[in-house]
């Protein structure tokens, strides 16, 4: 709709406004459907760039003649009715059941993993309304979590935004400590380094693994709500954030929970995966495994260079994270890949960019530049 409301406003400057069509209304009729037609077909385009299917079935049969290993998550924003929260149920049930029919015999090394958005399960999920939720989601996990027992894959809790984080601890506790998950070390979460809880949740999830000797996979990642963050903590006017403000501050944290995730503290109780596109994040991870063999994970459509050249290098495995869903689910999502590439600071902006010279992808993220071009060490 925005694409196409702005082509309306340039073609009409350009031909209504120098007298080369002199009738709006003839204009309109001429232009609209070219014009939205046009929109639509931009859109699907660039969705493609980022949506691996728009259905479960189809996504597991381009995964079976596909060479990479994927983590599958169905599109879709925080369910706002309870229609919607028994609509993304069903389509989680469906794509377990498309899974295990299909990844069988010597396909079972290539069983995708699966993640869920808590918020898409129930439409009153908050830490808020935490005694109507809490119960009806254990439930629905404890569902998923025997389907996918029998799938030989596993299941990962998405990450929210950093008001839901201790409900989703909260339901990953229940779950863990409930007999349903006693030494199966497939049931994981995710970790976001721009959080400044991220390394407390880490310390957590180590010693609950340790008290029930069973692993847990960890996704890190570095943020994908930071500007919803911002503006939420801005509009009740206040100036504690629950997330690092400079980026070089998330790169860090990112480097820091790396560290802890890969020492000694960590072996027999956490499988740690490591979700980045930034070369010289991967690069310090890499040295600091010590030869270990490591999962690393990207978003479909995203850093696919650098990763086919470091597993001609290394011993790493990468894991894709495939979203599946229709056109119409698909904008929140897209808006924040745009976000991250278009954002300066990105890397992969950078890595597109033929004017940034390599010591500015590889570079510590403590290292800034002077006014006279000079690198130096941030001190603070």
């Amino acid at each position: 709709i925005v694409v196409y409301n702005m082509t309306i406003d340039l073609i009409s400057k350009l031909f209504y406004k120098n007298n080369i069509i002199t009738d709006e209304r003839l204009f309109i009729f001429l232009f609209r459907r070219i014009i939205f037609k046009f929109s639509n077909y931009l859109m699907k385009n660039i969705g493609k760039k980022f949506v691996y299917s728009n259905n479960s079935y189809s996504a597991i049969q381009k995964a079976l003649s596909d060479k990479s290993l994927f983590s599958f998550d169905m599109l879709g924003e925080a369910a706002i009715t309870y229609y919607d929260a028994n609509k993304f149920f069903n389509q989680y049930l469906k794509l377990i059941d498309n899974i295990k029919k299909n990844f069988i015999g010597g396909y079972r090394n290539k069983v995708p993993t699966i993640s869920i958005k808590l918020s898409a399960l129930h439409p009153k999920y908050s830490f808020y309304n935490k005694k109507d939720v809490v119960d009806k989601l254990a439930l629905m996990l404890k569902i998923l979590i025997l389907k996918v027992k029998d799938t030989n894959s596993s299941l990962t809790i998405d990450a929210e935004e950093c008001d839901r984080m201790e409900l989703n601890l909260e339901l990953f506790n229940i779950l863990f400590y409930s007999g349903y998950c006693l030494y199966w070390n497939k049931f994981g979460l995710v970790i976001q380094a721009y959080s400044k809880r991220a390394l407390p949740a880490l310390y957590w999830i180590n010693k609950v693994a340790f008290m029930r000797q069973t692993k847990i996979p960890v996704r890190l990642v570095k943020g994908a709500y930071w500007d919803y963050e911002i503006k939420f903590i801005q509009s009740l006017n206040l100036n504690l954030y629950p997330v690092y403000t400079k980026k070089f501050c998330t790169d860090l944290s990112y480097l820091l929970c790396s560290h802890y995730l890969l020492s000694k503290k960590c072996n027999n109780n956490i499988f740690p995966q490591f979700a980045t596109h930034n070369i010289q994040t991967i690069s310090c991870i890499i040295v600091l495994s010590q030869g270990r063999h490591l999962e690393f994970q990207k978003l479909y459509g995203m850093g696919d260079n650098v990763y086919q050249a470091l597993k001609k290098m290394h011993s790493i495995t990468c894991r894709e994270y495939a979203p599946i869903g229709t056109y119409k689910e698909l904008l929140p999502y897209l808006v924040r890949r745009l976000l991250e590439n278009g954002a300066n600071s990105s890397f992969v902006n950078k890595l597109l960019d033929k004017e940034c010279e390599i010591i500015e992808l590889t570079k510590c993220p403590l290292l800034k530049k002077d006014k006279k071009n000079k690198f130096f060490f941030e001190k603070k």
